[in-house]
């Protein structure tokens, strides 16, 4: 018996499937049948709140199971105007003990946009992601934030840099505080990141709330009492009280259902589109980050291995682990990866690049020495020996 919010994994591993809400069984059948002839209205629901491969949010909002709003407000494409680097990783490398995690990464991400890393388990964006918040100090390498340099460690950072880099974080289960209600949690970033008065801070936790279209009831309930979703909305609230420049958003929709991460998801980008704060998303979903990023990067066994718009990273010549990536997320009821491409092999470190052991098309120097950085079109890098124009595809 396999139970999991993914329902793309879901048709492609089962062999029937039932769909459950409010404790019944709405609707059962042949995983094809319920999937491509959905008949219950829950269920025709959750499928059509599953981004595709080949939708964003400038083509509008994301359907919503259950809660009213705006059916199609179109995110424009932002103006063509040189927009301020945020955030900008400069060489930033790290270990844990003798075992490298990050290798000279360079990054930056421009003011309102989203930015989107995306990797296998261990590749090291979680790593990357406290770095950048200073919950972890990198062996080499530093982190600017609008063109100036910022302490390693967030206890040295000066109080305007703590409250303009927030994080949220995977599961607001182990960030909420189970014994504090949602008020005194709210209230306490806004005590110490605004300066507001005790007597201001309860009315801006209600305008909190309501920024992230939670009742104003909440502010009395515990955690325990909030739904999943409902929780991770507090979690965004927490992070966006200071009114913060840029946010670290560690795969924030997991654990959630597909309804609730398309309420969440469209909260992410009203929140963006208001504050105009830059965003870093993290994510395993390649739907997902194809509808949030505008820009995309892929860390394999913590070398940036592609970087380039979300259309470049779909459209396409890519990395071989691109490749992989794209593959294991088709629409596709069977995955189309390359059977050559085995998704559990590690190979150990060597001089060359390390994605050469697991490679269909490496060449014998790409064991000896790094591979270069080609340009395949404006903006769009691949570190590879292949020439990426056109032996990638």
């Amino acid at each position: 018996m396999l139970i999991s919010h993914d329902i793309n994994m879901v048709r492609r591993a089962c062999d029937r499937v039932a769909v459950m809400q409010s404790g019944m069984v709405v609707e059962s059948g042949s995983a094809s049948d319920v999937f491509e002839n959905p008949s219950h209205a829950y269920t025709k629901a959750l499928i059509a709140a599953i981004p595709a491969l080949n939708f964003t949010k400038r083509d509008g909002r994301l359907a919503e199971t259950f809660e009213a709003g705006p059916s199609v407000p179109v995110y424009g494409d932002s103006p063509e105007k040189a927009r301020p680097t945020a955030v900008a990783c400069k060489g930033i490398s790290h270990a844990f003990g003798a075992q490298p995690v990050l290798h000279d990464v360079d990054l930056d991400i421009h003011q309102g946009e989203t930015y989107g890393l995306i990797g296998e388990s261990g590749s090291g964006k979680s790593t990357l992601a406290r770095i950048v918040t200073g919950l972890q100090v990198p062996n080499t390498g530093s982190v600017e934030l609008f063109g100036r340099a910022v302490a390693p460690r967030v206890e040295k950072r000066s109080p305007s840099e703590r409250r303009d880099v927030q994080m949220v974080f995977q599961s607001p289960d182990r960030t909420l505080n189970p014994r504090q209600r949602i008020g005194r949690i709210l209230g306490r970033p806004l005590r110490r990141l605004t300066g507001l008065r005790r007597g201001e801070v309860r009315q801006r936790v209600g305008d909190l709330l309501a920024s992230v279209r939670l009742a104003g009831t909440t502010i009395d309930q515990k955690p325990r009492s909030l739904s999943g979703g409902q929780r991770q909305r507090a979690a965004i609230a927490r992070a966006f009280a200071g009114s913060p420049k840029f946010v670290v958003l560690d795969e924030p929709t997991s654990a959630l259902d597909v309804s609730v991460q398309a309420t969440v998801l469209n909260l992410l980008n009203d929140l963006q589109h208001d504050k105009d704060a830059a965003y870093l998303f993290i994510s395993h979903d390649l739907k997902v980050v194809r509808y949030m990023a505008d820009r995309i990067g892929v860390l394999y066994r913590g070398r940036l291995v592609e970087t380039g718009s979300s259309e470049q990273i779909f459209r396409g010549p890519n990395h071989p682990y691109t490749t992989l990536l794209l593959s294991a997320s088709s629409d596709e009821t069977v995955a189309k990866a390359p059977a050559q491409l085995d998704l559990g092999t590690q190979t150990p470190e060597m001089s060359g690049c390390s994605f050469a052991g697991r490679c269909p098309v490496a060449l014998p120097k790409c064991t000896r020495a790094q591979p270069p950085i080609r340009q395949s079109g404006n903006g769009h890098r691949i570190a590879c020996w292949r020439d990426a124009s056109n032996a990638l595809d």
